[in-house]
Parts: structure tokens; C-alpha cells; sequence
């Protein structure tokens, strides 16, 4: 086993000045690839706190892996929506906070061989979500977007992945190759379990889309989950959804 602690300073586009301190961990199980653990702490000049853990933990004789990928950060930054016309001034200064824990479980197909079938589970969940416009005024929507513009905003799910890897040590890859393919599932993006202070009007794809705070949930699935007291607002359940 061997642990590097590596303090950093850098420059990027989007973050400015950024100093980060990262520890690694790597160890070596039986027959098996370099297991490796990196922890990185990282402030950057626009007020961005970013806590991440990334972990490739192989077992005995390669037999299985886990893969591990947590976050969570503070993260004021600058969006123009989406297209190419959009001008520096129209910047729309959002700010949040995300918590992001992805785990997954591969195992090998077959006796011998790198390619492993694996699941896993897949958690997003933003909140604090602030957006205001260039002249200081809140925005509810952003390229005709309002989902997490404001709030909060959650994407939860399962995962059904294939993975090939040949490499012996991540670190130092070649010559080797690795190939990933995965599928997430439904998630549900809740609103606030709020009384109604404007109606709810039906969008394309059957989903709520609210105005204001509204007593629609909107999930990411087809399906709209209604609070348990029953809407007073103008949104009426699509068809295939569940009452409370």
C-alpha cells in the first residue's frame, strides 16, 4: 500500500485561479489490478468548493470490481442556455449545491477475461438552486427550461453497465484499452411540497410543468406523483399516473 499527498495550483476557463490538495491511495489484492482511492479537496478564485472521492477497488484474481464516484460541492458559476446566439451580457449567474454519489458493482463474465456486467446506483441531488438574470432580477427559466433553474432538482436511478478493461494499473495504463457502456434508469425530479399559488399547465410528453409553486411533481419517468393531498390547482393527472 502507498498513500501521495499532492497539493496543486492551476488556472481553468471556467474557475479562474483553483488550488487543490489530492490523496491517493493504492493497494494490491491477490492476482488482481492496482486498486486505487483519490480524495481532492478543491477552492477555486469564484467561490467553488468541490469535495470529491473516486475509488477502482478490484478483488481477488480480478474476479470483481467496484467503482465509486462522490461528490459534493458548492458551485456558483456563470450559463447562457443553450444556442449560439446568445451574447457575454446575457449571462445568467446560477448558484447551488450537489451531492452526487454513484456506486456501482461489476463482476467477470466468464472465468478469464476483462469483460464484466455490472449494476449500480446513480444519485444527483441538487438544491439551493438560485438563478438571477444581468440585471439582478431571479430567472424561473433559461433557454424554455425552468427544471432546476430554481429549487432543487434530484435525478435518481438504477444503472445496468458493461465494462472491458485491460489495464493492470490505471495509473500507468499502456499499453492497454478500457470500454464502458451503462444505462440509467428512470429518475424523479420532485417539487416542493408546496399549497398552490399559481396553476399548472399540461406540456408535451404528458409532465407538469409549474408555474410558480405548484402542487405538480414533475419526474424525470412518465409518470406524475401527485402530493398527498389531492391538487386545487388546473392540472389534471395525465393518463397512467397515481393518485395520493
Amino acid at each position: 500500500m502507498s498513500v501521495v499527498v499532492l497539493p496543486a495550483v492551476g488556472y481553468t476557463l471556467e474557475a479562474r485561479l483553483l488550488a487543490s490538495v489530492t490523496a491517493s491511495v493504492t493497494f494490491q489484492r491477490p492476482a488482481a489490478n492496482v486498486s486505487v482511492f483519490s480524495n481532492t479537496l478543491t477552492y477555486t478564485q469564484n467561490r467553488q468548493l468541490v469535495l470529491s472521492t473516486n475509488g477502482t477497488v478490484w478483488t481477488a484474481g480480478n474476479r470483481s470490481l467496484w467503482l465509486s464516484d462522490h461528490r459534493i460541492l458548492h458551485y456558483p458559476q456563470l450559463t447562457y442556455g443553450l444556442g449560439s446566439s446568445t451574447r457575454t451580457p446575457d449571462a445568467v449567474a446560477m448558484d447551488y449545491n450537489l451531492l452526487r454519489i454513484h456506486q456501482s458493482y461489476y463482476h467477470r463474465v466468464g472465468p478469464t477475461g476483462a469483460l464484466y456486467a455490472g449494476v449500480g446506483y446513480f444519485l444527483d441531488a441538487r438544491w439551493n438552486i438560485t438563478s438571477v438574470g444581468p440585471e439582478g432580477q431571479p430567472v424561473a427559466e433559461i433557454a424554455g427550461y425552468r427544471r432546476g433553474v430554481a429549487g432543487r432538482s434530484t435525478s435518481s436511478g438504477l444503472v445496468a453497465s458493461v465494462l472491458r478493461d485491460t489495464r493492470a494499473n490505471q495509473l500507468r495504463p499502456a499499453p492497454a484499452s478500457r470500454t464502458s457502456s451503462w444505462w440509467r434508469g428512470p429518475t424523479c425530479k420532485p417539487w416542493p411540497r408546496t399549497p398552490p399559488t399559481a396553476g399548472c399547465s399540461l406540456t408535451p410528453g404528458a409532465t407538469c410543468r409549474p408555474a410558480g409553486r405548484a402542487t405538480c411533481w414533475h419526474c424525470g419517468c412518465t409518470a406524475i406523483l401527485w402530493p398527498r393531498r389531492r391538487p386545487t390547482s388546473t392540472c389534471p393527472p395525465p393518463a397512467g399516473t397515481r393518485t395520493a
